[in-house]
């Protein structure tokens, strides 16, 4: 079942800040859902490990 029919084909808020460290970037992201049953259905979809994953390839990019 995808993520989106998981949770009612909820949408959620995603806000990104990047912050310069300088030489080094951290990234804070802040997700925002319309009830607490759309979270837990995005949480039990895997989502988490989308996230981790596209984190990792963002951080390799400055590196080619």
């Amino acid at each position: 079942m995808s993520a989106a029919r998981a949770c009612g084909a909820d949408v959620s808020l995603e806000t990104l800040t990047f912050e310069d460290l300088g030489g080094r970037t951290r990234v804070h992201t802040h997700s925002v859902f319309p009830s607490v049953a759309s979270r837990d259905a995005m949480i039990e979809s895997g989502m988490e490990h989308g996230v981790r994953d596209s984190m990792t390839r963002l951080d390799e990019l400055p590196a080619r």
